[in-house]
C-alpha cells in the first residue's frame, strides 16, 4: 500500500515535466506580467494631471472620486485602493486620513 506522496513517474515524463519548465534570467518583476495591456504610467498621468486631475482633486472627497474612476480600469477594488492612496499623496503631500496633514497620526 502506497502513502498519499508515493509516486512515481517514468524517466520521459520526468524529461517532459522538467523541459516544460520556464529557465531564464528573469527579474520578479518581468515574472509579475500585467494581464491588462498598455503602459500604466499612461494611466497615472493621465490622472496628476490635466483634465484627469480636474475630475477628481477639486471634488469634496477627492480620494473616493479618484478611487471610483480607477477602478473603473483596474477592476480590482483593492488594487484600486492601493493606487488611489498613492496618487493622493502623490498630488496632495499627505495620505488619505490624515485631514489635510494637520492630523499625522491619522483619524482621531
Amino acid at each position: 500500500m502506497s502513502g498519499p506522496f508515493d509516486f512515481y513517474r517514468s524517466t520521459a515524463e520526468v524529461d517532459a515535466f522538467e523541459c516544460s519548465a520556464p529557465v531564464g534570467p528573469w527579474t520578479d518583476d518581468e515574472l509579475r506580467a500585467d494581464i491588462h495591456p498598455g503602459d500604466p504610467g499612461q494611466l497615472k498621468k493621465y490622472w496628476l494631471s490635466g483634465k484627469g486631475l480636474a475630475k477628481w482633486a477639486t471634488k469634496p472627497h477627492p480620494w473616493t472620486a479618484l478611487y471610483h474612476h480607477i477602478l473603473k480600469h483596474v477592476g480590482n477594488p483593492e488594487k484600486a485602493k492601493r493606487i488611489a492612496s498613492q496618487w493622493y499623496h502623490d498630488h496632495f503631500g499627505h495620505w488619505p486620513g490624515e485631514r489635510k496633514g494637520k492630523n499625522p497620526i491619522g483619524k482621531g
